[in-house]
């Protein structure tokens, strides 16, 4: 349990680097190896919510899952939306109820106090994986009190709902929480960033959800006043964005993090050059919106109009 308690404070002090280059810890190794058989079997089992929740709190402790887990659990054990949400939402019942929401700062809580917070959060990353209407209201309604939720758990939520939203809640949500509303309550802003970007990874079917992530990312980093977050996601997004790692607006975007004093975090400068070098070797650019307004403006629920 001292472990675990090492584990929680890990995660919950993680910078933007430390979200994308952190150790996986997960329990998919044991379902990968299930033999056809079983898992048909477990298909069979899975079906019944209540024998599935006990599967998962046995599956939940001590694991910290990515978020494209749960949707491989989905889809190699043919388990429901409907099941998965129900089963969920009974861990998530029953442990906020004996732990509570809120983390008071130096309060001693029992091995069990801390076993319910694991598997609490751990309910809140899957449900992403099979929320509907109500179930997202729920995920938000975490997201944005930031009065009572720890911000973590916030994170988390905000990663499980872009997993469940589509194109148009996806840029909605991006925005609220990185240009809007919710930006002076999300701090650090690497939650948002990282959930983003797990979304993106899991939207391969959803191309226009993927364009929405993009374009929000965008325009939220060109707006970006960090420079260890921005080189941070820079990176990232340039991997899964050809059009923006090779766009005009990048460059400008690069030579403006390049005015303001160097960064005291370890690689941030290196991973700046890399890119600015990159840039000044193009000799063409394509060009990308940083404009908010043309961003709320654009209907992601079907693809853009093609030039006349």
């Amino acid at each position: 349990m001292k472990k675990m308690r090492i584990m929680c404070m890990t995660v919950m002090c993680m910078t933007a680097s430390d979200f994308f280059a952190s150790p996986v810890y997960t329990g998919w190794d044991y379902f990968e190896k299930v033999t056809e058989e079983g898992v048909d079997r477990l298909h069979n089992e899975f079906k019944d919510a209540e024998t599935l929740e006990r599967y998962m709190r046995m599956f939940f402790r001590g694991k910290i899952f990515p978020c494209d887990i749960p949707l491989k659990f989905k889809r190699r054990f043919g388990v429901s939306d409907e099941v998965m949400q129900a089963a969920l939402m009974s861990i998530i019942r029953e442990c906020s109820a004996k732990a509570g929401w809120k983390i008071i700062e130096g309060e001693r809580v029992d091995d069990s106090v801390v076993m319910s917070k694991w598997l609490l959060d751990s309910a809140i990353v899957w449900l992403g994986a099979c929320a509907d209407t109500e179930a997202k209201r729920f995920l938000l309604d975490i997201a944005t009190d930031h009065t009572t939720h720890i911000m973590y758990r916030r994170g988390i939520a905000v990663r499980a709902y872009l997993c469940s939203a589509d194109a148009q809640d996806a840029r909605d949500v991006l925005v609220r929480f990185l240009i809007g509303d919710m930006r002076a309550t999300m701090d650090p802003g690497h939650y948002v960033y990282a959930g983003a970007m797990q979304a993106y990874d899991e939207a391969e079917e959803y191309p226009l959800k993927r364009e929405a992530i993009v374009a929000s990312l965008v325009v939220a980093l060109a707006r970006e006043d960090n420079k260890e977050r921005f080189t941070d996601i820079d990176k990232e997004l340039a991997k899964r964005s050809k059009e923006y790692a090779e766009s005009s607006q990048r460059k400008v975007m690069i030579q403006g993090m390049d005015a303001r004093p160097p960064s005291i975090a370890f690689g941030a400068e290196d991973t700046l050059k890399v890119a600015r070098d990159f840039l000044q070797s193009r000799k063409t650019f394509t060009s990308i919106s940083t404009n908010l307004t043309e961003l709320m403006a654009r209907d992601f629920s079907k693809p853009p109009e093609k030039p006349q």
